[in-house]
């Protein structure tokens, strides 16, 4: 594909209409996790890092011996995708089996963190992170070594120092619908709020968080007035991902509403200083009408429906003015 001229050519692809940018000849699509070139594809796949987590009577730790031969796993069903998929161009074709990239990834984070006592955005997360991370690289790579070895070096990775299977391994995507599927926190976000709010046709129901009473809890957007992780902290877990992660990293940098301006870019600022984030996402909570997570504030016993007070009773509290209630369940 030849290099387009940005201000003469890049309206003739409609670039815009697809949620892409053209800068240095890298196409990325949609999420920040996977820079593509032209024709570029990679398949992703997730690992539930909670799941790994093996509690004991006298503490806990993560189960490596069965996270490595989940990692080899992965990679070898990541790379045979490659192998029987069916590709809409020749282009991508011929991309995906001369590089054969892979993108193996992590959620569940969050979860992990609060089971093993540590509270998100610390130096023991970051450093417990990277450990994780460094393990799950280096399985990765020995594995696309074997493959490589079994299956053939593909032309591409041919003039990689190290001789593998696959150009890429590793990349952390924003997992918001497998995670669902999981049962488990997406990412490598922290939870979002203390309080999940469910509304049914029994009514509606404020749900804490089994871990929310716990001093080394925090969250992306507190509604009950839990600890919230910093725009820095954020910021900080992304790069140390970064650090170990060959493709890219997905990560949302929430901010209050009370953010400005200059808060956004000193964001861009330090993200850019800390020398291994490739690029973040920032969410100024509230900025939009209609969001798709977004917790209500019950610090103050209001009625979100009305404004008017809610009343307090056998664990319930119900408005004053309109039919509006909500309950708590333990």
């Amino acid at each position: 594909m030849e290099k387009l001229d940005y201000k003469e050519d890049v309206y003739d692809l409609e670039v815009e209409n697809h949620h892409n940018f053209l800068a240095n000849d890298i196409i990325i699509h949609n999420c920040g996790e996977q820079p593509l070139p032209p024709n570029g594809v990679c398949n992703l796949g997730s690992l539930d890092i909670s799941k790994f987590y093996k509690i004991y009577s006298d503490g806990g730790e993560i189960d490596y011996r069965l996270l490595e031969y989940a990692v080899r796993l992965s990679v070898n069903f990541l790379d045979r995708v490659i192998s029987v998929n069916k590709f809409p161009t020749e282009d991508i074709e011929k991309w995906a089996r001369e590089n054969r990239p892979v993108g193996l990834g992590v959620m569940g984070i969050a979860d992990w963190f609060l089971m093993a006592g540590i509270q998100y955005g610390s130096e023991q997360s970051k450093n417990e992170l990277q450990i994780l991370l460094s393990f799950i690289r280096n399985i990765a790579y020995d594995e696309s070594r074997e493959l490589g070895n079994k299956l053939g070096i593909p032309e591409k990775c041919k003039f990689l120092q190290d001789k593998r299977r696959n150009i890429t391994l590793l990349t952390i995507a924003p997992t918001g619908s497998i995670s669902l599927l999981a049962g488990c926190s997406n990412g490598i976000e922290p939870i979002f709020s203390e309080i999940t709010y469910r509304n049914d046709k029994t009514g509606s129901y404020a749900i804490p968080h089994i871990y929310s009473n716990k001093d080394y809890f925090k969250c992306a957007v507190a509604s009950n007035g839990a600890k919230e992780v910093t725009w820095e902290e954020h910021i900080e877990i992304q790069n140390a991902s970064q650090v170990i992660v060959d493709s890219a990293v997905s990560k949302t940098i929430n901010f209050p509403n009370s953010s400005t301006i200059e808060d956004i870019y000193d964001a861009f600022i330090y993200a850019w200083r800390l020398g291994q984030v490739k690029g973040i996402t920032v969410y100024r909570n509230g900025s939009r009408k209609l969001e798709v997570l977004s917790p209500k504030d019950r610090q103050k016993d209001i009625c979100p429906d009305c404004g008017k007070n809610l009343i307090k009773e056998s664990g319930c509290k119900h408005c004053e003015s309109c039919e509006y209630s909500v309950c708590e369940i333990g």
